[in-house]
This record gives C-alpha cells, sequence and structure tokens, in this order.
C-alpha cells in the first residue's frame, strides 16, 4: 500500500509465476468516475513510477517485462442487472454480478454455475424467456451490501485529503498561538 495521494489510496500485490523465476506484479484503486480522477494514463505512469520502490528494486531497467494488462473494472452497486430484453441473458461481467473487493463477475458465475445452468436450461426447455422470466435467473449474493461498505472503507472521496491536510494545518496553526508556559527557575 502506498500513501494516499490524488484521492485516491493505492494497493498493491505480488504473486509468484513460472515456479517462482517471475512475479505478477499488481496496483489497484477503489474509485468512482469522478472527472477530477486519474484517468488511466496517469494510473499507468503511476504504476511504473513506483514499481521499482515496491519491487525493492533501483529502476525499471532492472525489471524484464512479459506482458503489461491494463484496465479498469466498473463496478455497480444495484447489481446484477436485471435483463433488458426478451431471449438475452446477461451473465458473469456483463451482468455487474461482481464482487466490489475482488471485481469481476467471472468468479460470481462460476460459483453458481450448476444452479445456473439448471435455470437456464429449465427457462429454455419451458420458453421461459422473457425480461421477466430472465430475471430470476441471477446470482445470489447475500454478503454483497457488506462487501459495498468495506469497498467504500478503502475508497478516499473526492477532496478529502485536500480536507484532512487542511484540518491539520489549521490545528498546527492553532497550537503555535497557544501561550508557553515559562520554566520557573
Amino acid at each position: 500500500m502506498t500513501d494516499a495521494s490524488a484521492d485516491m489510496q493505492l494497493f498493491w500485490e505480488a504473486f509468484p509465476a513460472e515456479g517462482g523465476k517471475a512475479r505478477t506484479t499488481y496496483m489497484f484503486a477503489y474509485s468512482d468516475a469522478e472527472p477530477s480522477r486519474p484517468n488511466f494514463e496517469q494510473l499507468l505512469d503511476t504504476y511504473f513510477t513506483l514499481l521499482p520502490s515496491y519491487q525493492n528494486i533501483p529502476n525499471l531497467q532492472n525489471i524484464k517485462f512479459k506482458r503489461v494488462l491494463f484496465g479498469g473494472f466498473p463496478c455497480f452497486s444495484k447489481s446484477p442487472l436485471k435483463p433488458g430484453f426478451d431471449r438475452v441473458l446477461q451473465l458473469g461481467d456483463a451482468s455487474a454480478s461482481q464482487s466490489p473487493l475482488s471485481f469481476g463477475g467471472f468468479g460470481s458465475l462460476l460459483r453458481h454455475l450448476p444452479r445456473l445452468s439448471q435455470s437456464i436450461g429449465h427457462a429454455l426447455r419451458a420458453d421461459r424467456l422473457t425480461k421477466g422470466d430472465l430475471a430470476w435467473i441471477h446470482p445470489y449474493q447475500p454478503s454483497l451490501s457488506a462487501s459495498w461498505l468495506f469497498q467504500r472503507s478503502m475508497s478516499i472521496g473526492v477532496g478529502q485529503l485536500q480536507q484532512s491536510e487542511q484540518h491539520q494545518q489549521e490545528q498546527e496553526q492553532e497550537q503555535e498561538k497557544q501561550p508557553v508556559a515559562a520554566a520557573a527557575s
């Protein structure tokens, strides 16, 4: 984890790859789509700027890159999305069935695959394919609201850092105004 800046807290993770001969490293942040946030290009630049210190190496020349993969995962707190059309069922990422902690809907899809397969098979056999019928087929996510609260606690609001810095400066100025007690000798 790096110090928060630009109204974002950056988190880092690394995993061994190729039997320990290589490593997969990624940086992520929980953020909203506020236009004042860093854009994707700025985030990728930040990744490359901070990567040497995270990897505890002098510079990027000491890293042999095999592949750079970069992107964003949109998350929706009101998910999964209901079907918008007859005969079309969104699954996984397309349905916004995701964890706000790990992102992505693929894991959610796999966890519910047996139930989803049975439900889809039943809907096809019974010709129950209206968007209303299909709305009944989605992963059950009982702990989703708790996960969103956890994600929210790891996010930094727009202007939150500046407000805290301003508050700290005001406290320091207030302390400077306090009279210093003279020591009696």
